[in-house]
């Protein structure tokens, strides 16, 4: 999948993101597997404020319907 960062709200102190990811890459995942993915995620504002948080995606498994 792909993480990506939107903008920095200031007002709020949170940053925007979204995650994709292909249904054909995931297809292997059976109902009740799960995949996790973890993304660690550092912003510094240029003004000696670093700070690090861990982002954790948990993709769940589901039977796909096939048709008959």
């Amino acid at each position: 999948g792909t993480l990506t960062l939107g903008a920095l709200n200031q007002t709020t102190d949170s940053i925007a993101w979204t995650f994709q990811v292909a249904d054909n890459d995931i297809d292997f995942l059976d109902d009740g597997d799960q995949l996790i993915q973890r993304y660690r995620v550092t912003v510094d504002d240029g003004q000696g404020g670093i700070d690090t948080t861990l982002i954790t995606i948990v993709l769940n498994g589901a039977q796909d319907f096939i048709p008959g």
